[in-house]
């Protein structure tokens, strides 16, 4: 009863990080933001456990794009944290949960309009 019972833990556990986790994937980024990036790190509940900076460079500019590589064992939904500068003084910036699977093409990082509470930055998904 007992070897059916951890063998029934082991299936269930194998079917929930087969279907939420997954080795490492590739993600498009642009950064439409009007700032240079100097950092992206992403974490998978937004809070203190974050990412070294997933760059390939060093600085991202405004009007580029790049392919950022989400390291193994994140789940579709993470979230992203961006470091820019504005009159030389270092920022950093939470952005919205995104979803890294499915039918996304990537993301873009845009100016906020808004811009409430301080959120100068937003995400959209990639159409193309």
């Amino acid at each position: 009863m007992r070897k059916g019972l951890v063998t029934l833990i082991i299936i269930a556990v194998a079917v929930f990080f087969g279907e939420n986790a997954f080795s490492q994937v590739d993600f498009k980024v642009k950064n439409e933001s009007g700032y240079e990036l100097y950092g992206l790190m992403i974490s998978q509940d937004g809070g203190n456990d974050w990412t070294n900076d997933l760059l390939t460079d060093s600085e991202f500019p405004n009007g580029t794009q790049t392919v950022i590589t989400i390291p193994e064992g994140y789940t579709c939904e993470i979230y992203i944290k961006v470091t820019y500068k504005v009159d030389g003084e270092l920022y950093e910036e939470l952005l919205a949960r995104a979803n890294v699977c499915g039918n996304n093409k990537g993301i873009r990082i845009k100016a906020n309009p808004n811009g409430s509470s301080g959120h100068w930055m937003t995400t959209q998904y990639l159409s193309n």
